[in-house]
C-alpha cells in the first residue's frame, strides 16, 4: 500500500524572534491571493493547535499550505 505524500493541509508558524516576526508579517501583507498568510493572536492559534507557545503572542497561518512527508515525496 502506498502512503500519502501530503500529511495535512495548513501550516502554523509561531513568531520566535523579532526578526522572524517582521519577515513573516511582511509576507502576510504582500502574499498572493492563492498563497494566503493569516496573522493570528494567541487565542486564535490555540484554537488551531492547543498548547502552542507564542513568545511574541503572534503566529502566522498558511491555510492552503501543504505539510509534505519528505520520505514518501522522494520515493
Amino acid at each position: 500500500m502506498k502512503a500519502f505524500v501530503v500529511k495535512k493541509r495548513g501550516i502554523l508558524r509561531p513568531a520566535m524572534d523579532m526578526k522572524n516576526m517582521t519577515k513573516l508579517n511582511d509576507n502576510a501583507k504582500t502574499c498572493l491571493p492563492c498563497c494566503r498568510v493569516e496573522t493570528l493572536n494567541n487565542e486564535e492559534a490555540q484554537g488551531l493547535l492547543p498548547g502552542v507557545l507564542l513568545p511574541f503572542n503572534t503566529a502566522f497561518f498558511m491555510p492552503e499550505a501543504l505539510n509534505i512527508n519528505p520520505r514518501h515525496y522522494l520515493e
